[in-house]
């Protein structure tokens, strides 16, 4: 995992899920790191639908692997072909195996994979990937 520096304040992250439950936890820790500028979607479909209208420049992709629809491995083929350069953290509540593919398919179609982990995550692991300081985290 790699240390990323971006400025709270302005910094866009998209977090696609089809768990309403782990984004509602996602974006309340991306609350309590002081990231706001957050946009969810509930499958990669709709997650590449509001990449491409999105308002703000992405910084950050927070993506599920095992979703309806349109899986994680999908979203993250069609961001390669756009040329997206941001990062991206891969999560799953699989097995690591399954991940290391992810990162690995990933990384190969030219993506910045900063991490993957399996769910559920912590705010201190968000916080580390994003290189925000979790122990100054807003409490919740």
């Amino acid at each position: 995992m790699q240390k990323n520096e971006f400025n709270k304040s302005n910094t866009c992250i998209l977090v696609i899920d089809d768990d309403e439950v782990n984004l509602d936890i996602m974006c309340d820790m991306l609350a309590q790191l002081n990231v706001t500028n957050v946009v969810v979607a509930g499958d990669g479909r709709k997650g590449m639908d509001k990449f491409s209208r999105m308002l703000c420049e992405t910084d950050f992709v927070i993506v599920d692997i095992y979703m309806p629809e349109t899986d994680g491995i999908e979203f993250l083929s069609d961001l390669a072909k756009r040329g997206y350069k941001g990062g991206i953290m891969i999560v799953s509540g699989v097995n690591i195996e399954t991940l290391a593919l992810s990162r690995q398919i990933a990384v190969e179609n030219g993506l910045n994979v900063v991490a993957t982990l399996i769910k559920p995550i912590t705010l201190a692991q968000l916080g580390m990937v994003l290189g925000i300081d979790a122990t100054t985290a807003a409490p919740k």
